[in-house]
């Protein structure tokens, strides 16, 4: 004999009580439990007693059975306390003594139900035949035991449900943490702190129903964070109770009707901070309101910063933790987010705008958005201390004058590079990591007859030709497997006029170098290692030997073959730099020279 407490959110409260171990809950008669809402199904679940525990059962429902804010997708063993949400009510379960049985609860027969005192503590329960481990699961086949995640020893019992009569006001703390669930494919859960947010809600009727983002826990900004995010945080907590914030859909996130009911959502608990005196008298909240509402259905802090003018790259490395590059590096900008579970939602949504899906199994994703900016998230365990969002914008290739006027030049280097694209002659620019290496490539190519096919080979498409000047291929990033020296080799059987290879690293110089070696000449190639050594060449060789070219005399071979003339770039005092552009004579199998033609020290100059 058991009780089942019903709670309607916004609505009353009723109890019902059965003498029986098995009922069911649904919409329609026929039930036990008949809850006539359109986002219960007819048959949506069952509830069971054995042996003293509430075993509760999904009957493959459409919107899904919750228990502490976890959607189960196999029997749950649950305790009586904890929520179960169907639709939009709470059910909580009381096992009652039944009046014909004494209390003797330790002598009874295993398959007998167990009285009262012995339904919180399962794994107290006697049963000879099973091993002795904690919470052994009963007769039913394997089953999941709940809770599945940690409880702080302070914590009550269960979050926070939506507003009743006799529920707990909103303002009670809660300290369990809640999983969001993803969509049907089970994955794990990213890792973060524990939590207070209380647990989402299941979707609602005609709503999209939508989690394509790994399960989180809703974590709470961190007692260090700044007041701001503290207050955001808080808001973001409230706003949950009545909001779904998980929804990460394209379509969500262009929902009028979805926008309009978080900022209802938004206003409301922003009136319940401000009577509990949580607001001080320094916050604004109009622009507290807009903070969480692009959280609660868009990119949060990202929502403004994609669209700034000049933003070159952004790099989210913790709510609390967003720096920006408008040309001169990076720097830390007064931007935040409310937890690191929605900046895990935030980057879900940005993965979901570029047609993919975020998955922790996958913890690096690649992408590129509509607009062309590239996307990089790294998710736990790569990302241990939580979800890093690297943002690269695309901004469109500048010309060889536009590089002069930027002093990356002089005047003299741009007319002698323009004249070696003209005459066919194999360039390679070689430089470090955000020397111009990809800025420079791009601006040569622009000097290649138009009446020429050329095709373009990278890791990333970052060289930003115009449409339809180049066909462009990519590796697609390393999550591919596929190898630079793979997609060059296939490039070159389409018998291209003009090659252009950028983003050569490591070991694929020497597929590289080899591929373009062997070709008539006209081609481009960006190399990105330190222009090192009295040719500047030192670090290409350390390239070639990481490749396997070990013998000195093949890799001079090898780079006399590719290269006809060399461009060396660095990062200096006054910004990047062209410090050394040299012809490469000889080769053929034999000795080759390098010959400067023209340097920077300090000031341009021809050698």
């Amino acid at each position: 004999m058991f009780s089942v407490v019903i709670t309607e959110k916004g609505g009353a409260q009723r109890r019902m009580e059965f003498d029986k171990n098995e009922i069911t809950v649904g919409r329609v008669q026929g039930n036990d439990v008949i809850l006539g809402k359109g986002n219960v199904s007819k048959r949506h679940s069952r509830i069971v007693l054995k042996d003293g525990r509430f075993i509760v059962v999904d009957l493959k429902s459409t919107n899904g059975t919750y228990v502490n804010g976890r959607k189960i997708t196999s029997p749950l063993v649950v305790k009586p306390g904890d929520k179960i949400y169907i639709g939009d009510f709470i059910i909580t379960l009381d096992e009652l003594e039944a009046a014909s049985q004494p209390n003797i609860a330790a002598h009874a027969p295993s398959g007998a139900p167990q009285g009262h005192s012995s339904a919180p503590a399962p794994a107290e329960t006697p049963r000879p035949a099973s091993p002795p481990m904690p919470a052994p699961a009963p007769a039913p086949p394997p089953l999941e035991h709940a809770p599945a995640f940690p409880v702080p020893a302070a914590s009550p019992p269960a979050p926070p449900s939506a507003p009743a009569p006799a529920a707990a006001p909103i303002t009670a703390a809660p300290a369990r943490p809640a999983a969001v669930s993803a969509s049907a494919d089970p994955v794990g859960p990213a890792r973060v702190r524990p939590a207070t947010m209380p647990p989402p809600l299941p979707p609602r009727a005609g709503g999209s129903g939508v989690h394509n983002m790994p399960r989180v826990s809703s974590a709470p900004v961190a007692a260090t964070g700044t007041p701001g995010q503290q207050l955001l945080g808080e808001l973001m907590r409230r706003v949950s109770v009545t909001f779904d914030l998980y929804d990460s859909s394209p379509i969500a996130m262009q929902d009028p009707s979805r926008r309009r009911a978080a900022q209802a959502a938004i206003d409301v608990a922003l009136e319940a901070m401000g009577n509990g005196a949580q607001l001080s008298g320094g916050t604004d909240p109009q622009q507290l309101a807009a903070l969480a509402l692009t959280e609660a259905v868009g990119l949060g802090a990202l929502e403004g910063l994609l669209t700034a003018e000049g933003l070159r790259e952004v790099v989210v490395s913790g709510p609390g933790h967003v720096s920006a590059d408008f040309g001169n590096g990076l720097v830390a900008l007064d931007a935040y987010f409310s937890s690191r579970a929605m900046l895990t939602v935030v980057a879900s949504r940005l993965v979901a705008q570029a047609g993919d899906q975020l998955r922790t199994e996958k913890p690096i994703h690649e992408c590129s958005l509509p607009s062309g900016a590239r996307v990089l998230v790294v998710l736990p365990p790569v990302a241990p201390q939580g979800p890093v969002i690297e943002l690269r914008a695309w901004v469109p290739a500048g010309t060889t004058d536009d590089l002069v006027a930027q002093g990356f030049m002089s005047v003299e280097m741009k007319g002698m590079l323009a004249a070696a694209v003209a005459s066919r002659r194999n360039v390679m620019v070689v430089g470090p990591a955000g020397s111009g290496v990809t800025s420079l490539l791009s601006a040569l190519a622009r000097h290649v007859d138009a009446s020429e096919r050329m095709i373009t080979v990278e890791d990333v498409p970052d060289l930003g030709l115009p449409l339809g000047r180049a066909v462009s291929l990519s590796t697609g990033g390393a999550v591919t497997g596929v190898t630079l020296g793979q997609v060059a080799h296939q490039a070159a059987r389409m018998r291209p006029t003009c090659l252009v290879v950028d983003d050569v690293r490591g070991a694929e110089a020497v597929d590289v170098l080899t591929i373009v070696g062997s070709r008539a000449g006209g081609d481009l190639v960006g190399v990105h290692c330190a222009a090192t050594g009295t040719d500047g060449l030192a670090g290409l060789r350390t390239l070639l030997q990481v490749g396997g070219v070990r013998d000195a005399d093949t890799a001079t071979g090898l780079i006399a073959s590719a290269a006809h003339v060399l461009v060396c770039l660095e990062n200096t005092e006054k910004g990047r730099k062209v410090v050394r552009v040299s012809e490469v004579r000889g080769g053929g199998g034999g000795p080759f020279e390098v010959k400067n033609l023209y340097l920077y020290d300090g000031g341009f100059r021809q050698a």
